[in-house]
């Protein structure tokens, strides 16, 4: 039976290991398929709980070890299926990341046109709150609004 470094080291080269290549994994200096290193790992996590008493009596060391290899390859796994369709960035705990996107030719005439409403409804706001007599082009300006355009009842 291995001790537990070795079985933890055990665990991640097993959960690092991609089954469907025809490579040997070397292990302790020994060069072993990916099938003898599974096995290994099924017979040795046996030993540990093959029966309900034995499972009882060394549950918290199986996942302490389940946990310790999850921390070292579940990111990576997870990492590399995303990065597939996305950009990965990682960020540190408490970090406030800033997200840019460019704007294509659409987004760029949406704002051009949503800047012209907001032009618009300013050169309007000008025309009803002045009085009247008053030019309303004359309060756009003061206002130092760039250009006033007329807006079509």
């Amino acid at each position: 039976m291995l001790d537990r470094n070795n079985l933890v080291a055990l665990m991640k080269t097993v959960a690092k290991a991609d089954p469907s290549s025809p490579v040997a994994y070397s292990y302790n200096g020994q060069n072993l398929s990916y099938e003898a290193l599974n096995d290994t790992l099924r017979n040795e996590m046996n030993e540990l709980a093959g029966t309900n008493a034995l499972y009882r009596e060394n549950k918290n060391l199986i996942f302490s070890m389940i946990e310790e290899t999850l921390d070292e390859v579940l990111p990576k796994k997870v990492s590399q299926s995303y990065e597939q369709f996305a950009e990965v960035k990682q960020f540190a705990q408490g970090d406030k990341p800033i997200f840019r996107r460019p704007l294509n030719t659409r987004a760029r005439r949406s704002s051009a046109a949503a800047e012209l409403m907001r032009e618009s409804t300013r050169c309007a706001t000008a025309q009803t709150s002045m009085p009247r007599r008053t030019s309303p082009w004359s309060a756009c300006r003061s206002r130092s609004i760039p250009t006033c355009r007329t807006i079509s009842p």
